[in-house]
């Protein structure tokens, strides 16, 4: 798909307006990542595009794809990986399988209840590491959700059919600033887990009743 080559292409050209704002798309092997990530949407068109807050530094910083650790990219969900999406044999590039703790509660909820639905489409509203002063992940500021804006938006229009649900209170905030019209539910991270779980469920027995599995 031509529009993803650009999409992704348009990530790995953009400048920072800050320091401690990191484009990770500028490099090659995150690129293909991503790109490998959106194309299999294309095959199976997603149900739902839930969107996080930033890349996180054990998780998309390393991988280049929202949400989704080394150790998720490279092993799958825990207990199973129902679309396949998953692991060298889909062609992504290996790394060192370190875990980050939200992209393995994420897909352990995501595979209980969307198993049997297309793969879920994930993004970040700011597409670009916010960098603190100890090196660790920050909160994006107004002005960089404005500018991760763009490709939130050109995304909701490559994947127009797909329910947009914005994970957390950042993403909530930059879905409204642009006037998308999106459900909400809790991040996983600090102990959010049980709320995202619920959240996500309510919204699996919507889109996907036939799959829905009680836990």
């Amino acid at each position: 798909m031509r529009e993803i080559a650009d999409f992704v292409d348009s990530l790995a050209r953009a400048e920072m307006p800050r320091d401690d704002l990191v484009n990770i798309y500028k490099d090659s092997v995150r690129c293909e990542n991503l790109t490998r990530w959106l194309k299999r949407m294309g095959h199976q068109r997603p149900a739902v595009l839930l969107v996080g807050e930033a890349p996180g530094k054990k998780g998309a910083a390393i991988t280049g794809v929202p949400f989704v650790s080394p150790d998720v990219l490279m092993r799958g969900p825990k207990g199973g990986d129902p679309w396949s999406a998953f692991g060298t044999e889909a062609g992504y590039q290996y790394m060192n399988p370190s875990r980050e703790g939200t992209a393995t509660m994420f897909w352990e909820v995501m595979a209980r209840y969307f198993g049997e639905c297309p793969l879920p489409m994930t993004w970040n509203a700011v597409p670009f590491w916010p960098v603190g002063s100890d090196g660790r992940n920050r909160c994006p500021t107004p002005p960089e959700r404005e500018l991760g804006g763009e490709w939130l938006h050109r995304l909701t229009t490559i994947y127009r059919d797909a329910l947009l649900v914005a994970v957390g209170r950042h993403a909530q905030r930059a879905c409204g600033e642009l006037g998308l019209h999106h459900e909400s539910v809790q991040h996983p991270a600090n102990s959010g887990k049980p709320e995202f779980e619920k959240g996500v469920r309510r919204i699996a027995a919507s889109l996907c009743p036939s799959s829905l599995r009680l836990s």
